[in-house]
């Protein structure tokens, strides 16, 4: 049952509103003043908050700012009276989910309510799964590698701080997600964490979204619009691929963060800012740095914790429990009841290279999941790029494909690497074919000696039950 909470002091509106939101299975309480409504809301923790603008006490923008700083996802929609609007569309702009003006349809404010609740518990939802995730060692970022451990443990290390974090690594390999994660677990949490990808948005509409602008500042600019730096004053802002970023802003972007404060376009008031930066970028960003494309001291203003997440192909034996925890997210979002993934599926997808990463991979069980007519995801519902798959396992999924493109320089280097990754993803294989056979009979299977076969096992920190 939703839970709603209307403050007005027009007490008839307020209690034709009670018995209409009763009437549609609401659970409601109202409340006739700000004061008194601010109370409620602390004992009542409703869904959604329906308030006046103009109340005897304190405002409806002061009722606003008071539950954002309780619980900033909780959303609140203002009633406001004809002639009010510019004061309810700044409202919009402090936080508020829309606003709504006297007269009102009761459907229509009905169904705007609705989304509201709708698009709080989404959010909520996927607040509660990043929080619980991290609760239970992470397992919402699967990962039994190595590396992967290191950068929870980062995770968890950082969680008090404020520094600025600067994530790399391929595409797909889930950036956005450690980014949301850090945020979640931080002190910052119950503030806004705000989005923006550098790539997507031309540079003078980046400039405005990210700064703001004052009314007249440009053609276009007929109101006042707060930028995404002062919406997330308090929370974080994870400006993704950094590195395309353009030099102009590039140093406007370094002034903000050096000074804590900026200054919108066509302004000439600063405005101070509580942010915490976390940037990302699948490019080599030193190599950026080194061409004077990205400039040396944001990068190093950027760069003071860094986390570098590692290709799905350098992370194999992630493979299984990554398939198994998409198996288990697509069967409920399409209402199946798959039991998990065959031996073999298995194997074909440790075969596959993965050149879009963690992504890719979820691409591939999710349409294999939709395509599955049993309670298992087989290998013929897993649809692999044959260009990346080769011609080898097509015929034999047991086949190891090795690419031997070694430079000179430092060669041996680069082979023992090649070997030891070789050797591992031989072994993940095999326990994934044989789950259930013996260290010795296994060892038969690799022809190597029983012995050699857990030395092995140990030097990769492979362990048979996670597997």
């Amino acid at each position: 049952m939703y839970k709603l909470l209307i403050i007005d002091d027009e007490k008839n509106l307020v209690n034709v509103m009670r018995i209409n939101f009763e009437k549609k299975g609401y659970n409601v309480r109202t409340a006739n003043n700000g004061t008194d409504g601010l109370e409620l809301f602390k004992k009542f923790l409703p869904n959604c908050v329906l308030t006046d603008l103009r109340m005897p006490d304190i405002n409806g923008v002061d009722v606003l700012k008071a539950i954002k700083r309780i619980d900033f996802d909780i959303p609140v929609i203002i009633i406001t009276a004809y002639g009010s609007v510019e004061k309810a569309v700044n409202a919009v702009k402090l936080g508020a989910y829309d606003f709504i003006s006297k007269p009102f349809d009761f459907e229509k404010l009905h169904k705007m309510i609705k989304e509201a609740i709708d698009m709080y518990l989404i959010v909520r939802n996927e607040k509660s799964y990043l929080s619980s995730a991290i609760e239970r060692a992470f397992p919402g970022m699967v990962g039994k590698n190595k590396k992967m451990k290191e950068i929870f443990n980062t995770i968890a290390d950082i969680s008090d701080s404020s520094a600025n974090i600067l994530i790399t690594g391929g595409s797909g390999t889930g950036k956005d997600l450690i980014a949301r994660t850090i945020h979640y677990v931080s002190k910052r949490k119950s503030a806004p964490f705000i989005v923006i990808n550098c790539a997507a948005v031309p540079e003078d509409l980046l400039e405005a979204e990210l700064f703001g602008y004052e009314k007249g500042a440009f053609t276009g600019a007929i109101n006042l619009k707060p930028g995404l730096f002062e919406v997330a004053n308090g929370g974080t802002i994870f400006l993704d691929e950094i590195a395309d970023m353009s030099p102009r802003l590039q140093a406007k972007l370094l002034t903000a963060i050096q000074n804590r404060e900026i200054r919108r376009v066509g302004g000439v008031i600063t405005i101070s800012i509580d942010v915490r930066f976390i940037t990302s970028t699948n490019k080599s960003i030193e190599k950026e740095v080194q061409e004077k494309r990205f400039r040396d001291d944001l990068y190093y203003r950027l760069n003071v914790i860094r986390i570098n997440l590692p290709l799905l192909r350098q992370r194999k034996e992630d493979i299984p429990l990554l398939a198994s925890f998409f198996t288990k997210k697509y069967s409920q979002k399409n209402e199946k009841k798959m039991k998990g993934l065959t031996e073999n599926a298995l194997t074909k997808l440790m075969s596959y290279n993965y050149p879009g990463n963690v992504r890719e991979l979820e691409n591939i069980i999710e349409k294999a999941v939709i395509l599955e007519k049993g309670e298992y995801v087989t290998e013929k519902s897993i649809e692999l790029d044959i260009s990346e798959y080769g011609a080898n396992h097509e015929r034999n999924p047991d086949f190891i494909s090795v690419r031997s493109n070694i430079p000179l320089e430092k060669g041996f280097e680069h082979f023992t690497k090649l070997y030891n990754d070789i050797e591992k993803e031989i072994l993940i294989r095999i326990l994934i074919k044989y789950p259930n056979e013996s260290n010795q009979k296994l060892a038969e299977h690799l022809g190597i000696n029983r012995r050699v076969l857990e030395l092995r096992l140990k030097k990769h920190n492979l362990n048979k039950k996670e597997l």
